[in-house]
């Protein structure tokens, strides 16, 4: 069943949702219940475990060169752009209305960015200050984001899929899905940019404290 599902992801990516061949694609799915479940597992779940972990790859190979959180932060903010765009690109390309692919992903594109900058930062304090558990419970908080990204966008595609047979079902699941989409990108915009302050502030008192005559014992 897995398989099957595997494809059918894969298929569902390259089409128009709207057209008659997505809705005979996806209706067989929607009345079994077992593959809604693995398909939210799948998606909500054992993707956001993987990506997480391999993407910000670069922090990883080069943790031991970076000197602050505020570094790791940068290039993890860097690696997540890169996974947007490369994403993007790919799905784009199969379709002509590339222009509305680029649009609607842009909240994708910031949750890819934060979780990967947030765990940038995490990686970075794990290797220079030992700080494990801060490590596993960014990657946690990065997984769930990742998962509720990924389970609002398949309740917003499947309700979009439903509207030619339950419309107002459709209707109630399509404005709450963006609704949360919306906040959801409004709350990866504001996570990523108090992050930034946050580590821009830390990376200036670590400069300050390292320039002589500018720390405390200095009368500074």
């Amino acid at each position: 069943r897995m398989g099957e599902l595997e494809l059918f992801s894969r298929q569902f990516m390259f089409i128009d949702p709207e057209s008659n061949e997505a809705i005979d694609l996806i209706m067989p799915y929607l009345t079994k219940p077992g593959a809604i479940i693995i398909a939210f597992t799948l998606f909500s779940l054992i993707v956001p475990v993987m990506e997480e972990a391999l993407k910000p790859l670069g922090v990883w190979l080069l943790a031991g060169k970076l000197k602050t959180q505020a570094h790791g932060f940068a290039l993890g903010a860097l690696c997540g752009a890169g996974f947007a765009l490369v994403e993007t690109l790919n799905i784009s390309g199969q379709t002509d209305q590339w222009a509305g692919v680029l649009f609607a992903r842009i909240g994708t594109g910031a949750m890819h960015i934060t979780t990967s900058a947030l765990m940038g930062a995490g990686i970075v304090s794990a290797w220079h200050e030992k700080r494990y558990l801060r490590l596993f419970s960014t990657y946690l908080f990065a997984i769930f984001i990742h998962g509720l990204w990924n389970a609002v966008a398949l309740i917003n595609g499947f309700s979009t899929i439903l509207a030619s047979g339950q419309p107002d079902r459709a209707h109630m699941l399509l404005t709450a899905s963006t609704i949360g989409l919306v906040i959801l990108t409004l709350g990866l915009f504001t996570i990523l940019l108090r992050s930034n302050l946050h580590h821009r502030k830390n990376n200036n008192d670590v400069m300050v404290a390292t320039i002589p005559g500018m720390n405390d014992d200095d009368g500074v």
